[in-house]
């Protein structure tokens, strides 16, 4: 089915593992939901009952006990989240992006950074809802290093960003992914590679070796390598075999 009914960044403040000071604290939130529907006859009827109603679900978010719960990690406030969206949608799909843009300081680029958790949750028989999905994200996570061929780029760090798509890990007690993902950090940070390849090859290593990641993708960017270009940069992915 290709139509569907989304919400975009609706904005909470929730209790979701501890904060970027490894603090049991409310922090940011932000969600959005996509609700699979066939809208054909709303689109004839011109009637909001033919549909997913956006503003009931919108309503139920907003009035959850989801910003006054505390939730040991971003998997079970995400599955909250989307449990309740199906629940108040009436459809039988729902894929839910749950955003903490300050949950890493070293990525905290406003909306556009953070961690984020994509969660696919649907109805089965007998409305038994099950996860069948989820991937995790590190967004614009700016790390300065030594990199590059150039004399000027051995002598002075440069930032570099990366972005990280994750999947398959265990969960923890509770999610502290400033703490979590400081391998990573001080990897690049004490680095001095020639190219970005073995850069990110390092890093996905330590992803899957350290932080026990099934399948990592991992994307690097140079962002003050050219004047005339936005960045250079490289995508892997790989898995533990």
């Amino acid at each position: 089915m290709a139509d569907y009914v989304f919400l975009r960044n609706i904005r909470l403040s929730a209790k979701i593992g501890l904060d970027c000071w490894h603090r049991d604290k409310a922090q940011p939130a932000l969600i959005s939901l996509s609700l699979p529907t066939d809208v054909d006859l709303a689109g004839q009827t011109d009637d909001v009952a033919m549909t997913v109603n956006y503003g009931t679900v919108y309503k139920a978010i907003d009035g959850s006990d989801l910003g006054t719960t505390s939730y040991a990690t971003l998997d079970a406030f995400a599955e909250a989240t989307a449990r309740i969206a199906l629940e108040t949608g009436g459809g039988k799909t729902v894929r839910a992006t749950v955003r903490l843009p300050k949950a890493i300081m070293q990525a905290a680029e406003g909306e556009q950074g953070g961690v984020s958790m994509d969660l696919e949750m649907t109805t089965g028989e007998e409305g038994v809802k099950s996860v069948q999905s989820k991937v995790l994200h590190v967004h614009n996570l700016r790390v300065a290093c030594i990199l590059g061929v150039n004399e000027h780029e051995r002598k002075e760090k440069q930032v570099v960003v990366l972005n990280l798509d994750l999947y398959g890990w265990v969960l923890p007690e509770k999610t502290d992914y400033q703490k979590d993902f400081t391998p990573v950090i001080q990897l690049v940070e004490e680095s001095s590679y020639l190219t970005l390849e073995a850069l990110a090859s390092a890093v996905a290593k330590c992803l899957i070796l350290h932080l026990h990641f099934s399948t990592v993708r991992v994307s690097i960017e140079k962002p003050n390598a050219y004047g005339g270009a936005d960045c250079p940069g490289v995508v892997i992915t790989r898995s533990h075999t």
